[in-house]
């Protein structure tokens, strides 16, 4: 059980397939438990990993609504669509204004396959990003957009396909990499991205992206890759996906919970049945070190003039924006103002001293 003294916790749900294929009486178990923990343990946030069911039947459908839906105005919750998810029945199962309102925006405000949230625990901002199936290079370049925005968040990503169970991300030659042929959305003009690729192109391009979760593909043990990023920072990559378990050893209802520190300097993982009651393994509990997390998507050589701040990112993307000025401080009849995000600072007289400066000039004039 959890030794270490956390601030609070993330739970991360699995790819829950064979619950709701085999197991629809324990389905309801997991977020029954999550509920009654929230409290005790703080969860923040849940997350869930994609294939919410399994053969995208109706009846599978109802149940993963009425279960998960018990979270709403509870705890925040997101969702993925699995390669056994359609995203039709996944945007008719759960596109309603409970989920929706969770989220500041979506690629495509129609659907709710990619979507993200701004949101603060403590004193960290996070930035949360949910990504389709196997996302397209449109869906990245988005994820981007929205990064951009956010530079001084902590980024969380979510996808269904991104990691493989042998500590790598999941590339063309490891089982079930994302395809239309695979995925039960059929869409075959759409060109997917595996783990390889969406490290390349996108994960290890933005500096305060410090955790990936994904699921897809089975294994008993929570799997986790830190690799370092373009800018320097460490992205902790996490697999959870207990459906070989629940199919092997029977209905299992695993949370993988995340608990960190209140410097978010450590995390500390659990992975434990809310069917059996019981932590499984004692090799899934452990600590992670996330120290060296970055603090902003690039890396800006800031400079700055009277009206804004601007910079280069080694990488090439350049940043300007006006300046954002404090309430200002008074000093000696005058107001100093200081940009809450660089070192420009500007100067104003108050309003008295403006109107006695302005009658001294005119009576030197009068002199001249």
């Amino acid at each position: 059980e959890i030794e270490m003294d956390y601030a609070y916790s993330f739970a991360v749900v699995g790819d829950t397939q064979i619950m709701a294929k085999r197991y629809p009486n324990d389905f309801g178990k997991i977020y029954d438990w999550i509920i009654d923990n929230k409290e005790s343990k703080n969860i923040q946030y849940v997350f869930g990993l994609g294939d919410i069911t399994d053969a995208n039947t109706p009846q599978e459908w109802a149940l993963a609504g009425r279960e998960v839906s018990k979270l709403n105005g509870v705890v925040p919750y997101s969702l993925v669509r699995g390669n056994h998810d359609s995203s039709n029945n996944f945007n008719k199962t759960f596109f309603n204004n409970e989920y929706c309102s969770q989220f500041d925006g979506f690629y495509d405000e129609a659907q709710i396959d990619n979507v993200y949230d701004a949101f603060t625990v403590g004193k960290t901002d996070y930035l949360l990003i949910t990504l389709d199936y196997g996302a397209s290079d449109e869906e990245l370049e988005w994820a981007g957009s929205i990064i951009e925005q956010y530079p001084n968040h902590r980024v969380i990503i979510t996808t269904h396909c991104y990691m493989f169970r042998d500590k790598t991300t999941l590339g063309p030659n490891d089982v079930c990499p994302p395809a239309d042929s695979n995925d039960a959305n059929y869409s075959p003009n759409k060109i997917y991205n595996n783990g390889d690729e969406m490290w390349e192109k996108f994960i290890s391009q933005y500096g305060n992206i410090f955790l990936v979760l994904s699921g897809h593909d089975p294994c008993e043990n929570i799997v986790t890759l830190q690799s370092e990023g373009y800018h320097g920072n460490t992205v902790t990559q996490v697999l959870v996906d207990p459906q070989g378990m629940d199919a092997s050893i029977g209905a299992t209802g695993m949370v993988c919970m995340l608990y960190f520190n209140e410097d978010g300097t450590e995390m500390e993982i659990e992975f434990y049945s809310t069917v059996k009651n019981q932590y499984f393994k004692e090799s899934n509990q452990y600590r992670v070190d996330i120290s060296k997390t970055g603090t902003s998507a690039h890396n800006y050589n800031m400079q700055y003039d009277e009206k804004e701040h601007f910079g280069t990112c080694e990488c090439g993307v350049t940043f300007k924006e006006e300046h954002k000025w404090d309430n200002g401080t008074l000093l000696d009849g005058k107001k100093e103002y200081k940009c809450m995000e660089c070192d420009a600072t500007r100067v104003e007289i108050i309003e008295d001293e403006k109107t006695a400066l302005n009658e001294k000039n005119e009576a030197d004039k009068e002199l001249l």
